[in-house]
């Protein structure tokens, strides 16, 4: 299994599964900040990156990454492996790759807001939660903020 960069419309139809009847209309970034608030200049000033992991020519997990302001954070976002493909530690290392894109980008930190059932993984990630759990707005949620150092 290999992992590789791809493009918004490949990452695109395991999002929809990430994301089933998801609201609102999947962007490929969006302008959140690390513990709260959101900045417009965050979707015109950085460019998104799309990982993914293949069985042969299959994708089977995702991974995006884009930086959100310019003290070297970055965002890991959209993580989801395939089902059938699931507990082979491929969402492990979507993150570890995700880290080592956004350290060579001169990333400082990356950040992320999982949801309750896919925190272990990012806790194996080397990944520490920061505040309390989110319950009130979110789609999917309950969700946590977390960071990891690069």
């Amino acid at each position: 299994m290999k992992i590789k960069e791809i493009s918004y419309s490949d990452i695109l139809p395991l999002w929809e599964m990430l994301w089933e009847n998801r609201k609102s209309k999947i962007e490929p970034i969006n302008g959140m900040l690390f513990n709260g608030g959101y900045s417009q200049e965050i979707l015109f000033k950085y460019r998104p990156h799309f990982l993914a992991c293949f069985d042969g020519s299959k994708i089977i997990g995702v991974n995006s990454l884009f930086q959100t302001d310019a003290q070297g954070y970055f965002r890991s976002r959209g993580l989801f492996v395939l089902p059938d493909y699931r507990n082979q530690k491929i969402g492990l290392k979507l993150l570890n790759e995700s880290c080592h894109f956004a350290h060579k980008l001169k990333g400082q930190f990356i950040w992320t807001l999982p949801r309750k059932k896919a925190l272990p993984v990012y806790l194996k990630a080397g990944f520490h939660t920061v505040g309390e759990w989110i319950t009130d707005n979110v789609e999917f949620g309950p969700n946590i903020y977390a960071i990891r150092s690069l």
